[in-house]
């Protein structure tokens, strides 16, 4: 097994920021298919995409997502009030790991030559890939999450509602207020289409094949995999 239990904590961090880059690379990557990011980066895709349309200052979308994330460490602190901890701010370091990463690799996915919806496809399921790769190496890791995944846990913690439900919303919100905003100002959807709900649907199941790969199948359960079931289950309900 490549990822042993008798890991260094210099291994993990290091295995962390590995996944980071895997992270970054597939948030870029789909959004170069122009088919729809995942649910977390919906909002700051929609943003660049505005911010382009009305000739405003360019923000890119890895620095978008680091002040999306900002906001998001802010409703951790909110929801906590009294009870945090000087250590929650450690959350900024994977996170500025992930939105460099993700401006960075925006650079050579620019220049594919996505100039058909199959190519655009194949583009968007190996993002899917690499998604999958940097969560699982990210969460594997134990070190540190970022600010997009700790709200949700904190949300759970603070309304008492189990996690993949709280999860579920979150992430279906985001998709509709980010879908609402790009209707609103681009007259177009735009960072969330039939891409996101791919992304949403399949990086989960393919977590569970990597925990399955490495022996971490009691492990605890990933934010993409209670999605991923919940999305299932109620699938499976509505049938």
């Amino acid at each position: 097994m490549v990822f042993g239990t008798n890991r260094s904590f210099g291994f993990r961090c290091a295995q962390m920021v590995v996944g980071l880059l895997f992270i970054g690379a597939g948030i870029a990557l789909a959004k170069a298919t122009a088919t729809g990011t995942s649910p977390i980066s919906c909002i700051p895709a929609v943003m660049t995409e505005i911010c382009i349309r009305y000739d405003l200052p360019r923000i890119s979308l890895g620095v978008f997502s680091f002040l999306f994330n900002a906001l998001l460490l802010l409703g951790e602190i909110i929801l906590l009030r009294g009870k945090i901890k000087p250590t929650i701010f450690l959350q900024l370091v994977p996170l500025a790991v992930m939105t460099v990463s993700i401006d960075v690799w925006a650079i050579p996915f620019g220049l594919l030559p996505l100039d058909s919806y199959l190519s655009c496809l194949i583009a968007l399921f190996i993002s899917v890939v690499f998604m999958s790769i940097g969560v699982f190496l990210e969460v594997d890791a134990e070190v540190l999450a970022v600010p997009g995944d700790e709200f949700v846990k904190v949300l759970a913690q603070v309304t008492g509602e189990p996690f993949s439900v709280i999860k579920t919303t979150f992430d279906c919100s985001l998709m509709a207020f980010s879908a609402s905003l790009s209707l609103m100002m681009l007259e177009g959807l735009f960072g969330v289409r039939e891409g996101t709900v791919v992304n949403a649907m399949l990086v989960g199941i393919f977590i569970g094949f990597w925990r399955r790969l490495f022996g971490r199948e009691g492990g605890r359960q990933t934010a993409q995999e209670a999605e991923a079931h919940a999305m299932l289950e109620e699938s499976f309900e509505e049938a």
